[in-house]
């Protein structure tokens, strides 16, 4: 699978909303780019204590560009759309998710 292909939302893999002309929730659009930071995130991370030292300074990149991505997001979304982040709760999925693709 290339790495296109993993970074697409299942909508976009199964072509869902294109099929059934449904627009996305802005629920669902909000989680699935605090999900992608997070999932980023944590795959830097592995890379920064697993990797050589190019991919170390890289991963340190990814961490403060996704960590960027992160806080403009927050900073974005009203107060009632607030629930759409996940939280630290999630990032027990991720991290295995992360140490997966790692």
């Amino acid at each position: 699978m290339s790495a296109s292909a993993l970074a697409q939302s299942v909508g976009e893999k199964t072509a869902i909303n294109s099929t059934l002309s449904i627009a996305p929730k802005t629920e669902d659009c909000i989680k699935e780019a605090a999900m992608s930071d997070m999932l980023e995130i944590e795959a830097a991370k592995i890379a920064q204590q697993k990797g050589n030292a190019d991919e170390k300074m890289f991963a340190e990149k990814i961490v403060a560009d996704h960590s960027k991505t992160t806080s403009e997001l927050k900073s974005m979304v009203s107060v009632d759309m607030q629930g759409a982040i996940p939280q630290s709760r999630c990032l027990s999925a991720i991290r295995v998710a992360a140490t997966m693709r790692s």
